[in-house]
């Protein structure tokens, strides 16, 4: 567990106390190919760490044919999901499917909440990786649109 959360983006620069803090609070599950991990406009009550398998994030658009599933991502080993509903307290903006056989970090935001109430420092430093990891999605969905809307113009 402590290698995959050395290597995930938001524990980056947590010393060795902070990491066994953050491992104190995480619990594993198994999810199978298939499986949901959570749909969209449900509560947020956790972050998730992807130990091992991929986990597709989607939303279904209504079309004139019926529902549409899109993919908006696909995560791996590493990568967390279910950071926006985590820490803004909104509903989730899309849905989580493991795409095959998958294993997971799951951290609750109320021990996550009671763990930085008590350490102010590691809530900032993970606050702080979360900023630039939101910041950098953000910029790659920003060149995403771009790109569809340049082949929409000259379509």
């Amino acid at each position: 567990m402590e290698e995959i959360l050395s290597k995930t983006k938001i524990f980056k620069g947590l010393t060795k106390k902070e990491f066994s803090a953050i491992k104190s609070i995480a619990k594993e599950k198994k999810f199978k190919e298939g499986d949901s991990l959570f749909k969209k406009g449900q509560e947020g009550g956790a972050l998730y760490v992807i130990v091992s398998g991929i986990v597709d994030i989607s939303v279904n658009i209504d079309m004139e044919w019926g529902l549409e599933e899109i993919r908006l991502a696909r995560m791996d080993s590493g990568d967390i999901i279910g950071e926006l509903s985590f820490f803004d307290g909104h509903k989730r903006s899309a849905e989580a499917t493991a795409f095959v056989n998958s294993e997971l970090l799951i951290i609750d935001k109320k021990d996550y909440d009671k763990l930085v109430k008590e350490n102010k420092d590691l809530g900032l430093k993970i606050l702080n990786n979360v900023f630039k990891l939101v910041s950098k999605r953000l910029r790659r969905s920003n060149t995403s649109v771009s790109d569809m809307a340049r082949n929409l113009y000259f379509y």
